[in-house]
């Protein structure tokens, strides 16, 4: 089983960086949580200002969102497995 102590450098905890990590990890979250919360938003506004057109419109609103995340899941798919862009992260923790 993997143990995230037991892959701690001696260092990490009297690093003065340390500290900065931490705070740059909050600011990630943080950034990720505003971005979930404005795609959404801006989601159900696009909804919202299509619903007065009729169920015609909310069918093909509906229709091209899963025509783009279908589209961006066969790009990610082929960049992750057919080019060497992306390359796993052996972590050694057998010390």
């Amino acid at each position: 089983m993997f143990s995230y102590k037991s892959c701690q450098f001696p260092t990490q905890k009297t690093s003065i960086l340390h500290e900065f990590r931490q705070h740059l990890f909050s600011i990630q979250v943080l950034s990720w949580v505003t971005y979930g919360f404005l795609f959404s938003y801006v989601k159900v506004s696009v909804a919202g200002m299509c619903r007065p057109l009729g169920g015609r419109a909310l069918f093909w609103f509906g229709a091209w969102t899963q025509v783009g995340s279908a589209a961006g899941s066969f790009l990610f798919f082929a960049l992750i497995n057919f080019t060497g862009m992306f390359v796993p992260y052996n972590l050694d923790c057998s010390q």
